[in-house]
């Protein structure tokens, strides 16, 4: 979580951090990585799922949004682009808390 931290306050232009999300028992398989969503459709295009991990794999990604629980957003991002909707079970609150901000420049 100090390398998310660390990431997270290097740069102004950064406003989301999040981390690689690797199978259970498979340890070096990627699970999750973001994704970047279909403006047309709304579908979701998930980046390295099920591949290795290994260094052809930026640890600098642009998505338009970020998988798993181990993300970190700066405080005056979320308050900005609006706080949590209650209405979204978990899950979707990836996608809706990275995506709108995304698409405002925030």
């Amino acid at each position: 979580m100090t390398i998310l931290k660390d990431l997270l306050l290097a740069s102004d232009k950064t406003g989301v951090v999040a981390a690689v999300n690797l199978y259970e028992n498979r340890s070096n398989i990627i699970r999750e990585h973001g994704g970047n969503i279909n403006k047309k459709d709304f579908t979701v295009d998930k980046f390295f799922k099920d591949v290795p991990l290994s260094k052809e794999i930026p640890e600098d990604l642009q998505v338009d949004f970020v998988c798993g629980g181990n993300y970190m957003m700066k405080t005056k991002i979320f308050k900005e682009a609006g706080l949590y909707d209650e209405r979204i079970f978990m899950y979707g609150d990836r996608i809706r808390s990275v995506y709108p901000r995304k698409k405002s420049r925030i």
